[in-house]
């Protein structure tokens, strides 16, 4: 009896652990997690899009090398909140390397730069530097509250 007691625990903790593997368990039935960001790369679509909704660009000049960017991509951008407030905004990814024209239009020296446009492609806000979930969020509801801002401060 011990021994079936045994194999009993073993194969329920096993089960258990098989069909919660993988599985994000961070959404409630009330409260569905925010999708990932759904950045565009394509500058032009995102003005298109951005004329078309009515909405503000939010751009995100980066390099794939560039360690502050990829701290941003897994703690700014990974934030609920964040994920929230881009929803209001129209997202863009610059690789810096990649699309050097278009960084190079906007004077971009340093990664990551945060610059919020009109859609018209008119910077209305420009942060540079590593931007912790508040503080990004900061910039957005500024801009999104009718301000403008520049900040250079690189941390």
């Amino acid at each position: 009896m011990k021994a079936f007691c045994t194999h009993l625990i073993a194969f329920t903790l096993l089960t258990g652990a098989l069909t919660g593997c993988g599985q994000a368990q961070t959404t409630t039935a009330n409260h569905p997690a925010t999708p990932e960001v759904a950045w565009l790369t394509d500058y032009d679509a995102a003005l298109k899009q951005a004329q078309a909704t009515n909405k503000l660009v939010v751009v995100d000049f980066f390099a794939t090398w560039c360690g502050p960017c990829r701290a941003m991509e897994r703690n700014t951008f990974a934030d609920e909140k964040v994920r929230q407030r881009l929803a209001d905004f129209v997202p863009v990814k610059i690789d810096v390397d990649k699309q050097a024209q278009i960084s190079a239009r906007y004077g971009i020296e340093a990664m990551p730069t945060t610059m919020i446009l009109d859609s018209q492609g008119k910077p209305l806000a420009t942060s540079v530097g590593y931007l912790k979930p508040a503080e990004y969020l900061a910039v957005l509801n500024q801009v999104k509250s009718g301000g403008t801002m520049t900040n250079s401060v690189t941390k």
